[in-house]
């Protein structure tokens, strides 16, 4: 079935509403998404869209050292805003601002004050506009 909908010919100018609860899945089959809670339309638009509008930048991921000073892993150049959260030795960073905040943690590394290890950047997906619009995870 998702091959039908991933193929424009096979859709044949057809409109197709899909309902579900796996933002993944929407974000990959869908042209435009709605995000409805409780009954309401809080956005709506093409998930490219709604993530550059309710999510725009990348989230950074890497582990450090326990005693490392958070403040300092995320006081990146240029960044207009960033979100930070740690587990254990796992930081992450939401930033606006990528190559500036890349260059200022691997210059703090090659500096020696503080480790950067399995470092990965990620794209905001359709999941991060649902939590920021609604406020809650799909299983709350």
């Amino acid at each position: 079935m998702w091959n039908i909908l991933l193929d424009p010919q096979k859709r044949n100018h057809r409109t197709v509403v899909l309902t579900t609860h796996q933002m993944e899945e929407a974000q990959q089959l869908c042209d435009r998404v709605a995000i409805l809670d409780r009954g309401h339309i809080l956005a709506m638009g093409s998930p490219s869209e709604l993530i550059h509008h309710y999510c725009p930048g990348q989230v950074i991921r890497f582990t450090t050292q326990a005693h490392a000073d958070l403040q300092e892993c995320v006081q990146f150049a240029s960044v207009e805003r960033h979100a930070l959260s740690r587990t254990r030795d796992a930081v992450t960073a939401r930033t606006d601002a990528l190559e500036p905040a890349m260059e200022v943690l691997m210059a703090a590394r090659l500096q020696g004050r503080y480790s950067v290890e399995d470092l990965r950047v990620e794209r905001m997906t359709l999941e991060d506009v649902f939590l920021h619009v609604t406020g809650r995870r799909m299983r709350d």
